[in-house]
């Protein structure tokens, strides 16, 4: 019976979740799978996404108090413009006017953004994470988006917990998502030879993808690598391994550093081209940011004291929001339908179906090594079940350990890259079998069942 034991135990932790161990050791192990992976995600599709950032410099350089006008949103829309980007994505909440905030330098900008021979999409994120239809819009965006039809209004609306990697949501009560709005624009409304190279135009499916995880790149863009040689990241580029391998050697050496001191983990350079504000507007750098604007999707965020608009990512950890959109849409450009969600959309006791699975597996193994066990008995003479029953059934142990481990790892695969279902609570099962494991060998003593089983014999 300790084989049921430890199933018993496997299924209260992870199914029954009393302590919260199930919740916190597959957030871990969604984790770190997805650090691994990520030394795997294609890169085609990194450098045609480029995101400019509003930081305090620029606030400070223009002598703007804050929030800043639309005199600086303005200027930096219409610099971007100016490149002929293939679509421009506004991550910045425009709430409410307020006197003197130069919204006609805003609405000029729109009107280059609709000239026929320069047109680019312009969208603008007017609805949050309350999900309240157009709870972030002032009634200038409103009237630009509905009556004159010069802009797109999307939702940034998003699913993001602590420590654990984005939701993304495929489809809106309110507004489209902001990346899937962009996606569908490039997909719907241009010709092949506009879109980025390798291009993967799918029709999202409303019904069976209600929202998707982000999986996010490792291999900063070179144009970060080069701007980092200036920071205190410099060796940064140099020191990553973006083998799978050595990723996963590197982060094990990491493990024992500090959170601060590390180099690698969280990588502390984004995936996408990066643009500050101030370089946009110096026009002596033209040529510098040619290459990361012209013919690309760009997102204009901001990165200030005084917003917090950040998201957690496994690679990167904490980072700005605008990347999310960034990633989102590169997932969507590289795999199509092809997305990481959440379950197969089948729930018993408000559990995934997938949920299961270490329950599942548990019970598998522990009828195999109680079946073994009443063969073991069965096998040899009682004064032989001391030494070489325990022999025999440490063997078959370790035999379940490694089958369980393969199991794991080879049916996560197959889940992510077929089914494309976010990776299982691995790591509760692995930790709560090998803990079983120690406890149950208190109970099985076959030596004590020799005893008593036999003690008639023993005295004859």
């Amino acid at each position: 019976m300790a084989p049921f034991l430890a199933f018993a135990a496997v299924f209260i932790l992870t199914v029954i979740d009393p302590f919260e161990f199930e919740s916190v050791t597959k957030r871990q192990s969604a984790n770190i799978f997805y650090k691994l992976y990520a030394t795997q995600y294609p890169t085609r599709h990194r450098d045609s996404i480029s995101v400019v950032l509003l930081d305090d410099e620029a606030v400070n350089t223009r002598f703007e108090t804050w929030p800043p006008s639309h005199l600086l949103h303005g200027d930096i829309l219409a610099a971007i413009h100016s490149y002929n980007p293939l679509a421009v994505l506004v991550d910045i909440y425009f709430i409410r006017g307020r006197e003197g905030d130069h919204f006609d330098r805003m609405r000029a900008v729109i009107d280059e953004y609709n000239v026929p021979e320069k047109r680019v999409p312009l969208f603008m994120v007017a609805a949050g994470p309350s999900t309240r239809a157009l709870q972030a819009a002032r009634e200038e965006i409103l009237w630009l988006a509905y009556n004159d039809k010069k802009i797109r209004l999307v939702s940034a609306e998003i699913e993001s917990e602590a420590g654990e990697s984005a939701q993304y949501p495929a489809t809106s009560s309110s507004l489209k998502p902001a990346a899937v709005a962009i996606y569908e624009t490039i997909c719907k409304e241009l010709k092949d030879s506009e879109r980025p190279r390798g291009t993967t135009c799918a029709t999202l499916d409303q019904h069976a993808l209600e929202k998707f995880e982000v999986v996010w790149g490792l291999a900063p863009a070179q144009f970060n690598c080069r701007r980092a040689s200036t920071t205190e990241y410099h060796d940064v580029c140099r020191e990553l391994n973006p083998s799978l391998a050595g990723r996963a050697m590197q982060l094990t050496l990491e493990a024992a550093v500090p959170r601060n001191r590390r180099r690698t983990d969280p990588m502390p350079l984004p995936y996408h081209p990066t643009i500050a504000a101030n370089d946009i507007l110096d026009g002596s750098k033209r040529a510098m940011l040619a290459p990361l604007l012209t013919g690309k999707v760009v997102v204009y965020g901001a990165h200030l004291a005084l917003v917090k608009d950040e998201v957690f990512s496994p690679v990167h950890g904490s980072i700005e929001g605008a990347y999310v959109h960034a990633m989102a849409l590169d997932n969507l450009l590289t795999f199509g339908d092809q997305l990481v969600h959440r379950g197969a959309g089948h729930q018993t006791w408000r559990k995934e179906w997938t949920e299961f699975q270490p329950t599942a597996l548990m019970l598998f193994v522990a009828v195999a090594v109680g079946l073994n066990r009443w063969r073991i008995l069965r096998k040899y003479p009682p004064n032989e079940w001391h030494h070489r029953a325990k022999e025999d059934d440490d063997r078959f142990l370790r035999l379940m350990w490694w089958f369980l481990v393969i199991t794991v790892m080879v049916a996560g695969l197959v889940e992510f890259a077929v089914w494309g279902i976010s990776p299982f609570n691995w790591l509760a099962l692995i930790i709560v079998v090998h803990i079983a494991h120690r406890i149950e060998k208190w109970f099985f003593k076959p030596e004590a069942w020799a005893k008593s089983l036999n003690a008639p014999a023993i005295r004859a």
